[in-house]
């Protein structure tokens, strides 16, 4: 009985595969006869996703377009650390356009080398400011039109951790203003542990 069973399941099996080759041979027929083949890529436009061939939306790829055009930046597909070092000098627009976290974590060490370069540490790890920046940006994205340098000595301020050899509640004083700085005292106290 379970040696009939067994030929049972291997003739359908054989029969199926022979009726899927045949298929396959008759839409090769097919195709030769109407002489119409695939094209080897998507046309301009589309993108093969999860569920089949879609169109990419034009919206998207004018508004990326324009938004780089806005902010004078080229759009590439790879852009080198020296390229944004240079536009992060001038602006910290560009901080946005950097989408891998490692390549931010990459930057912000430069910064902070930079900094050691002048005398100045910067103890917290460039993780931390990373993290941080993404975060403050959230709430004040105008941040991001002083240059890159500033930004990162405005939260390692906030962060008491901006050794220039200045009394570091004077200089927080003086960098953040008397309502930001009080602001920061407060975060900082609700941050302490054991508060």
């Amino acid at each position: 009985m379970k040696i009939k069973i067994i030929i049972f399941i291997l003739m359908a099996v054989l029969v199926y595969a022979n009726s899927a080759e045949s298929g396959a041979a008759v839409a090769k027929r097919g195709a030769a006869a109407h002489k119409k083949s695939m094209p080897p890529q998507l046309p301009p436009g589309y993108v093969l996703g999860p569920n089949g061939i879609q169109k990419v939306s034009e919206t998207s790829e004018n508004d990326a377009q324009q938004a780089a055009e806005e902010e004078n930046v080229e759009v590439k597909d790879e852009v080198g650390l020296d390229q944004i070092m240079e536009a992060l000098q001038s602006s910290g627009k560009s901080w946005g356009l950097i989408i891998s976290r490692k390549d931010k974590e990459i930057v912000v060490q430069e910064f902070i080398k930079q900094y050691a370069k002048e005398g100045i540490v910067i103890r917290k790890p460039a993780v931390y400011y990373a993290n941080f920046i993404d975060e403050m940006v959230k709430g004040s994205p105008e941040m991001l039109e002083l240059p890159f340098e500033r930004v990162l000595q405005v939260v390692a301020v906030m962060e008491y951790d901006f050794e220039n050899g200045q009394n570091k509640d004077l200089l927080a004083q003086k960098i953040l203003g008397p309502q930001v700085y009080e602001k920061n005292k407060k975060r900082l106290l609700a941050a302490a542990p054991g508060q």
